[in-house]
Formats: C-alpha cells, sequence, structure tokens
C-alpha cells in the first residue's frame, strides 16, 4: 500500500528525534503528540484528504471526558487510505495492544478495513492487524512473517454496531524469533493465533485507525482508553475462590486477567471495579460489619485486590462491572454449614452414611457406618470394633490379636475356636473357662 509506505518512511525519520518505548497509554484526554506542551503520546498522524479528520471529542468518549473519533467522509475506491495515529516503538521480543472501539457510521459496503495495527521494519511492513468489515461486522486477524507472507486464521468474530464500545486487543509475542506468535482477542477473549517466522524482525510503530483499500467506505470510529506494553495487560476480572459456605463471611480474592492467558495480568490505569452480589452481600473486613463502598480501585500495576462476602442464600452470583474491563458475571457454589463437630472420617458414600459435605454432629447421621472404625454398639460384627468385645477375627477391644482368648487366624492350646462351640481339647476347655473369667470381670 503506497500510503503505507509514506507512513513507514514517516515513521523512521522521526525515530532518532522520539525514540519511543513500547509501553504507554492514552486515554485521549489532553494532546496528542510528544511535540505537544505538554507531551502527548503519539508520533505523527496519517492523513490522506481534506475531508478526514482524526479528532478528540465528547461525543467518542467511553471513559472520562474526550475519546479520540475517526472521520472519513471521502469514499475512495481503489486507493490505499488512512484515518490514523502512529507511535514509533523498538526493538523486538513482545507487544501487547488494546482499545476500545466503536463504529459510530459506515456505509456498509463490503471491504476489509484494518483498525488496529502493529509495523516492522520496511522490509517487512505490517506485521500483525486487526481487519473489519462492514458488509458483515466480522472482525479477523491477520498477520505477515518476514518475508510477507499473508496469514489470516479462519477464526472470525461478528462483532455487532450496537453503539457500545468493545474491547479489542492484538498481541505480538517473540518478535525477532522464528517462533513468533500473532494473536487477537475481542471482548476479553482470545480468538485466534498464529505461529510464524519473524527472524531478526524489529517494530516500527503502532497505528490506530481505519487503514483500507479498494472500498468507498465512509464513517465514524471511536477509540477510547488505549493502551500498549510488552507484557500483558488485563482485560476482565474474576473472583476466586467460588466455593462458599452459607451464612459465613469468607475471604476472596478479586484478581484481573489477560485474554491471551487467563492468568493474573495488571491494569494499564487506574480502574474501578463494581462488585454487585446477588443473593449475599461484600464486605471491607473479615466480621462482614463494614460493607463494601460501591467499588474496588485498581491502581496501575495491580492485579489483585482482597474483600469479604457472605452468602445469604444458596444461589449465589457476582457481576463484576468496569469502566476500564469487560463485564464479567460468575455463579458461586454454596455449601451448607456444618452443624456440628465431626466424629472422625466417614468412609462411607455421603449419600448414604452421611448427613452432608460436613458430618452433621459427633455421632455420625448415618444409619451403618461403612467405616474403617465404627461407633456402634459393643456387639457389633464389624471387622474391626470399637466396642468392648468383638466376634470377628480381629479385636480392637481389651482381648489383643495373638492374646489366649481371640480368635486369631492360627489357633493356640489355649485359643477359643470360634464357629466350633466345643473342643475335646483340655487346654482348649481351659481358655474358655479364662475367659469367662475375664467377660464376667468386665462386666461386673
Amino acid at each position: 500500500m503506497p500510503s503505507l509506505r509514506w507512513l513507514l518512511l514517516a515513521a523512521l525519520l522521526l525515530a532518532d528525534v522520539a525514540a519511543a518505548q513500547a509501553t504507554f497509554t492514552d486515554g485521549f484526554e489532553g494532546t496528542r503528540f510528544q511535540t505537544d506542551v505538554p507531551a502527548g503520546v503519539w508520533d505523527f498522524i496519517g492523513l490522506q484528504y481534506p475531508n478526514q479528520q482524526m479528532v478528540t471529542e465528547v461525543a467518542a468518549v467511553k471513559r472520562g471526558a474526550l475519546g479520540l473519533r475517526a472521520i472519513d467522509s471521502h469514499g475512495d475506491a481503489g486507493v490505499d487510505s488512512q484515518v490514523v495515529l502512529g507511535r514509533n516503538i523498538t526493538g523486538s521480543g513482545n507487544q501487547y495492544t488494546r482499545v476500545w472501539w466503536r463504529v459510530s457510521a459506515s456505509n456498509g459496503v463490503t471491504g476489509a478495513l484494518s483498525f488496529l495495527m502493529t509495523q516492522g521494519s520496511t522490509t517487512i511492513g505490517t506485521l500483525a492487524e486487526t481487519k473489519w468489515n462492514p458488509a458483515t461486522n466480522e472482525v479477523r486477524l491477520v498477520c505477515f512473517d518476514r518475508n510477507g507472507m499473508f496469514f489470516s486464521p479462519p477464526s472470525v468474530t461478528t462483532v455487532p454496531q450496537d453503539n457500545r464500545f468493545h474491547l479489542v486487543e492484538l498481541a505480538l509475542v517473540n518478535v525477532g524469533t522464528v517462533a513468533a506468535t500473532c494473536s487477537y482477542a475481542i471482548d476479553g477473549f482470545e480468538r485466534a493465533r498464529q505461529q510464524y517466522d519473524h527472524t531478526d524482525t524489529r517494530f516500527s510503530n503502532i497505528l490506530v485507525g481505519p487503514v483500507y483499500g479498494e472500498s468507498e467506505w465512509t464513517g465514524v470510529m471511536d477509540y477510547d482508553d488505549f493502551a500498549a506494553s510488552s507484557s500483558p495487560i488485563a482485560s476482565r476480572a474474576d473472583l476466586t475462590p467460588t466455593v462458599l459456605t452459607h451464612q459465613a463471611c469468607e475471604p476472596v480474592v478479586i484478581r484481573t486477567l489477560s485474554s491471551f492467558s487467563a492468568a493474573p495480568a495488571p491494569v494499564g490505569t487506574l480502574t474501578r471495579v463494581v462488585v454487585n452480589v446477588d443473593g449475599g452481600a461484600a464486605f471491607s473486613d473479615s466480621r462482614c460489619l463494614v460493607r463494601l463502598p460501591g467499588s474496588l480501585q485498581f491502581a496501575p500495576g495491580a492485579s489483585t485486590r482482597s474483600l469479604f462476602l457472605r452468602a445469604d442464600s444458596l444461589s449465589v452470583s457476582v457481576r463484576l462491572e468496569s469502566d476500564d474491563l469487560v463485564e464479567t458475571t460468575q455463579v458461586v457454589t454454596v455449601v451448607p454449614a456444618d452443624a456440628g463437630t465431626d466424629a472422625g472420617v466417614d468412609a462411607g458414600p455421603p449419600t448414604l452414611t452421611d448427613a452432608g459435605v460436613a458430618d452433621a454432629g459427633p455421632v455420625d447421621a448415618g444409619i451403618a457406618d461403612a467405616g474403617v472404625a465404627d461407633a456402634g454398639t459393643p456387639t457389633d460384627a464389624g471387622s474391626a470394633d470399637a466396642g468392648t468385645f468383638d466376634a470377628g477375627r480381629l479385636d480392637g477391644g481389651t482381648l489383643d490379636a495373638g492374646a489366649p482368648g481371640d480368635a486369631g487366624s492360627a489357633p493356640g492350646p489355649t485359643d477359643y475356636a470360634v464357629g466350633c462351640g466345643c473342643s475335646t481339647d483340655a487346654g482348649a476347655l481351659a481358655g474358655v473357662a479364662v475367659l469367662l473369667l475375664l467377660l464376667t470381670k468386665r462386666r461386673g
């Protein structure tokens, strides 16, 4: 694209004057260019025709007072065009970009408009970009390897133009190596990923705004809260853990996550998260006496905040709303509270021998316990009994296995033979007499 080549040349000429870093943010609330006073964050603007504009105004805002608006009223079929802001970046490695994006007006023609792009050296050109089709509202990923070979993973995302902002992210990882990857995410979730060769490739610049060719598109794109970083940036939040005990005051953590790994990632700017609990309440203290104020504040670079939840019903959900993160809702599993101290480990299936996940009292509430140690009556015929007398082979009471009077597997000359009830051996009769004497004494 001739116009893009002009942008690349301009970026290279400016590189020595304004050596930009790979990490920056812009909420479009103040000045735009690094040459402004006070300095903004962008290095150049690319407009091809007089009826194209890139302005900040209230009508384009998602958060704060102003947003960025790209306006194109030209309709130049067959000619490459762009309405963009550009930032020069240097080096290789990783580059993550994110921005809130909305199409406020469109003539709906079929086309392929790039609206978020990361570029490389002049021999490479575009490294990765998100493309939007105005006729179908489909967004897809397009990537180029070190030789300019085109890759477009088949996964596309339909993004309805419903006058709502959608979070769009573009990630390049391991640029400069043979195992580079490009990927994109919409509204907090990765949609496609491509691995390719970027050996000896270096970054050149980042472009925000519509770039297109062979299309008569006219319309308006709005942007707000742009961020770029060499490490993942948070896009959504979640709650952990998601299992709570009914009516208990329990600690939980709100985490901010990356779209590309679902792992904790820091926010790029001061970010507000509102915690709405359906079926319970959120608190600031461990006794659940002080209600959580309207929202939690995440400072730049933070990824976690702690609070306390109380589940007031057996059906609880938590909705996390934010000014710079995608809204999420999580269902919480609520378990009944334990009715007392458990008497031990119950080895039986909970549906048969236990009153719940936690035992309902000091004595097992089941009809018959299937455990190794049973708290049954003294005459229980279990394998190992905690009572006074056992009719099994191994006795857990006073009479020990192997001692005279025990029904061991190898009866001795004085052992009592269970199941026989008789013996012609004088020693055996003596054993019975001893056993009866012991029982008489214990029961006395």
